[in-house]
C-alpha cells in the first residue's frame, strides 16, 4: 500500500459488509457486493475506513455535529 507516509507491506481481505438497520430486524442490512480492504497500521485511531466504493453505492449524509446516515 502506498500511503503519505511511503509504501508498506499490509494483509489484504475480501469481504461482505453490513450495517445495522433501526428496523425491527436481527440481521444487519447487508451489501450487494464483496468489497477487497486492507488493514490499518496499528498506528491509525480508525477501527474502520469507509471509501467511496462503498459510499456511492447509498446516500450519506452528515451534520455539523457529527451525527451521519447512510440511506440504501
Amino acid at each position: 500500500m502506498i500511503t503519505a507516509r511511503g509504501s508498506e507491506m499490509v494483509t489484504q481481505y475480501r469481504f461482505r459488509l453490513g450495517f445495522p438497520s433501526n428496523l425491527d430486524v436481527a440481521l444487519p442490512y447487508l451489501l450487494d457486493a464483496e468489497f477487497i480492504g486492507s488493514e490499518l497500521n496499528a498506528q491509525t485511531k480508525f477501527d474502520v475506513i469507509v471509501g467511496m466504493d462503498v459510499l456511492s453505492m447509498c446516500d450519506f449524509q452528515m451534520s455539523s455535529n457529527y451525527n451521519w446516515r447512510l440511506q440504501f
